[in-house]
């Protein structure tokens, strides 16, 4: 987090691109000096307020002072890299039309040597209460620039940022939305159906595959509970097993310790396999809770 914090303003070099997913390609845009020392604030905003930062997680939720990170082998960001790293006299936006329908931008901080990049969801809320959160630029054929009537939004946030093969991610939705995770999701949920250790612990999957069906969240706390894998730790499952008829939490499980999976019960499965059933140390309450910081004691 040091890294990303401490990536030096002065003398950088900052270029725009704008990326349109449906033709898979990203165009320069030429950057007024108005508007490159903007980015710059904005840049230094969004990572003020951050405390911690904590490891990347599909199934979680992100406090507003944490970020997440994650490494950046990630194949549609190298596309996009590539689409950027294109000689910039060739991919030029020309008209105000080639500013429409993206979506999302990329601002590329250079400065000795390195190269931050910031990235933002293209917003489908401009004109809307939800514009206070932009401010307004203007291309006159040449350059973008701030201006009184709204062409362009630029966000007073970023949703990611990538820096020496790392991503810093503030908004997990749109950072999955602008790398396709979608995909990523679907498939680790058919690796996860198939895999043995899986089918051992879980029966009636039938019911998890219609709960899931094609909702983007609950594929991600799918693609989760495979990366967690705490399906595979006999030491987690005894301990779900005796707290499940302690507790009185009604999942129906075999004499083989295998749960039985029924509509009533599902959401109840998908939180202890992601670990997000806790009991809390001052009241004893039992809860489902995401985005948990384990404590150092």
């Amino acid at each position: 987090m040091d890294e990303i914090k401490s990536f030096t303003m002065e003398n950088c070099v900052i270029s725009l691109w704008v990326f349109k997913a449906t033709r898979n390609r990203a165009f320069s845009v030429p950057l007024s000096d108005n508007l490159m020392n903007e980015f710059k604030v904005i840049k230094n905003n969004c990572l003020k307020e951050i405390k911690e930062s904590v490891a990347y997680d599909s199934g979680a939720a992100l406090a507003k002072d944490a970020m997440m990170m994650i490494d950046g082998d990630i194949d549609q960001w190298n596309y996009i890299l590539q689409l950027i790293t294109a000689p910039v006299e060739k991919r030029h936006v020309r008209s105000i039309s080639g500013l429409q329908n993206n979506l999302a931008y990329v601002v590329v901080f250079s400065s000795n040597g390195k190269k931050l990049y910031g990235v933002k969801k293209t917003s489908s809320q401009l004109g809307s209460k939800k514009a206070k959160n932009f401010f307004d630029t203007l291309f006159d054929g040449e350059k973008l620039d701030v201006a009184e009537n709204l062409v362009f939004g630029i966000s007073r946030y970023f949703d990611f940022f990538y820096l020496d093969e790392k991503f810093y991610i503030l908004d997990r939705a749109n950072f999955e939305s602008i790398l396709g995770y979608k995909d990523h999701y679907k498939k680790n949920f058919v690796e996860l159906l198939a895999d043995v250790n899986f089918h051992s612990r879980i029966d009636n999957l039938p019911v998890l595959q219609n709960y899931v069906g094609d909702n983007a969240i609950q594929l991600g706390r799918m693609s989760a509970i495979k990366e967690k894998k705490k399906y595979e730790d006999q030491v987690y499952w005894d301990s779900f097993l005796n707290l499940n008829l302690s507790e009185g939490w009604g999942i129906n499980v075999t004499d083989t310790g295998k749960i039985i999976i029924s509509e009533d019960k599902v959401k109840d499965v998908v939180s202890i396999l992601l670990g997000h059933r806790v009991k809390s140390l001052c009241d004893r309450e039992i809860s489902d809770a995401s985005g948990l910081m384990q404590i150092k004691r």
